[in-house]
């Protein structure tokens, strides 16, 4: 609906702006959608008079009853970009969507299919939130015996990914334990990435020259400091 449409532009271009939210919670109520404009409204109201360190935590979609979830990730889930699942010792494949004043501004991607499928989507998910933080995970569990495996994304994804203009709309880009090394470090150098993003690629195998190029490249926006542990050290992999 282009009403819909129009409200949703003017509030991505706008993200530190409660007004476009609000405005568009008033027209949410006017269509019926009570549920989605009051969480709108509270989101917003608890962000001013919170302190920040509170104000800046995200809302799990997890913690909503079932029916409000299905209804304010609908838009997101009818991409097929579908929730996470919990399991015994960890996640499983799939995306976790959390709010910030009343829509998803953060995403967790786990494993190499779902970031494949990010990148498959992003220009039409970048057009349906405010999407300003933005995270890599290269660990799930199988489905079968919920044991944990390292799952990164491949080169040729992390090229797609880093060449999305839509990622200057986020404030961080975390691509931390993926286990890329230099050709990955080359790629993101060649990358249009800019702007007022963080990228942090903490726990990666680059090379102390690659490390270099990458602080010359991004500044103080940059952070990598975590090593990957020795392999002969028997220290753990936090994936």
């Amino acid at each position: 609906m282009p009403e819909h449409a129009g409200f949703l532009r003017d509030i991505i271009a706008n993200p530190d702006d409660d007004a476009p939210r609000l405005i568009y919670a008033d027209w949410l109520d006017d269509h019926g959608e009570r549920a989605r404009a009051a969480f709108i409204r509270a989101q917003c109201h608890l962000a001013r008079i919170c302190i920040p360190e509170i104000a800046s935590r995200a809302f799990p979609a997890g913690r909503l009853l079932p029916e409000l979830r299905s209804q304010f990730l609908g838009s997101l889930l009818a991409l097929g970009l579908e929730e996470a699942p919990d399991l015994e010792r960890g996640v499983g494949p799939g995306f976790r969507f959390s709010f910030r004043r009343g829509f998803v501004e953060d995403l967790v991607v786990f494993g190499s299919e779902a970031a494949e499928q990010f990148v498959d989507h992003a220009e039409r998910l970048f057009a349906l939130t405010p999407l300003r933080d933005l995270c890599f995970v290269s660990t799930t569990c199988s489905w079968q015996d919920h044991k944990p495996y390292h799952d990164p994304l491949s080169l040729e994804t992390l090229q797609r990914l880093v060449g999305l203009p839509e990622l200057g709309q986020l404030l961080r880009l975390k691509l931390s334990w993926q286990e890329f090394r230099d050709d990955a470090a080359s790629v993101l150098l060649a990358s249009p990435l800019s702007g007022r993003t963080t990228l942090l690629l903490e726990g990666n195998r680059f090379s102390p020259a690659a490390e270099q190029a990458l602080r010359e490249r991004f500044g103080d926006r940059i952070r990598i400091d975590e090593p990957w542990p020795d392999e002969d050290s028997g220290e753990a992999i936090p994936y």
